[in-house]
């Protein structure tokens, strides 16, 4: 852990666990005041992006600040861009900052996907749970609710599974894709289309969405997101990449952009492309290089 504060800000149904003003702060027990959750409820609009980034630029100067956008309430791969574009001004500051997509419970802010979280029900930091070796059934991340303070166990966890999200995520469709491959991955050049009429096989499906999720063809509102979502509903995890393109190519830095525009380049040519032959090593050769110049742990 650096010096630096660490700092969440969440945009959800806080309005329904008590929030009445337009932003308020929660502390973190046993950390100075400087680590702390701050809770908005604000649907998307000129208004409400105005006031993200004016929070996030009370904070950056002295915090690593992670913003959690609650897709329900409107936002999407644009307002991060539209977010992160006008804090061009902090940009000695900027690769402290990470901007996440969440909804639909199937994220790891959930206490009902990850009982040491933070999200309960109704927009409170509690949920009921069935647990072994538990004794009742009530989780509840806060330390003291007369002084708004959170338990530290639940902000930490947090805030280590969100230090890595991306490369992780990065990480697991790279596994996933060369695992689907395995056949072909003793061939140098691949017969023209095979690739691309592997991954549209039924049992490869899950892996087609995410692979166009990654490479930024899944229109918003589309039947395909639609799907997608579904399948996040039973798989239990995060499985879009609407958020990372964004956060890769503004908090990142632009190495970092540019081999990821690369790689996407090759997912492109050598699967989605029924011309030529593909060329799998150089995929994989893609995703080794970006998995590398991302700083952050692949796991904690």
């Amino acid at each position: 852990m650096t010096n630096r504060n660490r700092v969440m800000l969440i945009v959800w149904w806080w309005k329904y666990g008590g929030l009445e003003e337009a932003w308020d702060e929660w502390t973190v027990a046993g950390y100075p005041e400087g680590h702390k959750l701050i809770r908005m409820d604000e649907p998307r609009s000129a208004a409400g992006t105005a006031l993200i980034r004016s929070c996030v630029e009370d904070h950056l100067e002295n915090s690593d600040v992670f913003i959690f956008l609650h897709r329900n309430h409107g936002y999407n791969q644009q307002a991060i861009e539209e977010i992160l574009s006008g804090l061009s001004d902090h940009q000695r500051h900027i690769s402290q900052l990470k901007c996440f997509l969440f909804g639909e419970g199937n994220d790891d802010l959930y206490i009902a996907k990850q009982p040491r979280a933070l999200l309960g029900t109704k927009g409170t930091f509690r949920a009921n749970m069935h647990l072994p070796n538990h004794h009742g059934n009530l989780i509840d991340a806060v330390a003291n609710p007369a002084t708004h303070q959170l338990k530290r166990e639940h902000f930490d966890f947090v805030w280590k599974v969100y230090s890595h999200a991306f490369k992780a995520k990065v990480f697991e469709l790279k596994e996933d894709l060369l695992t689907a491959f395995v056949d072909f991955s003793n061939m140098d050049l691949i017969p023209s289309g095979e690739l691309y009429r592997y991954i549209r096989l039924p049992e490869n499906r899950l892996l087609f969405l995410r692979l166009l999720s990654f490479t930024g063809r899944m229109r918003k509102g589309s039947d395909l997101e639609r799907e997608l979502i579904q399948w996040e509903s039973r798989e239990k995890r995060s499985l879009f990449f609407d958020d990372f393109s964004t956060n890769l190519k503004t908090t990142y830095g632009e190495l970092e952009g540019r081999i990821y525009k690369n790689l996407v380049e090759a997912i492109k040519t050598h699967i989605f492309s029924v011309q030529g032959e593909a060329d799998l090593p150089s995929i994989r050769g893609q995703f080794e290089s970006l998995l590398s110049v991302m700083s952050e742990a692949t796991y904690i």
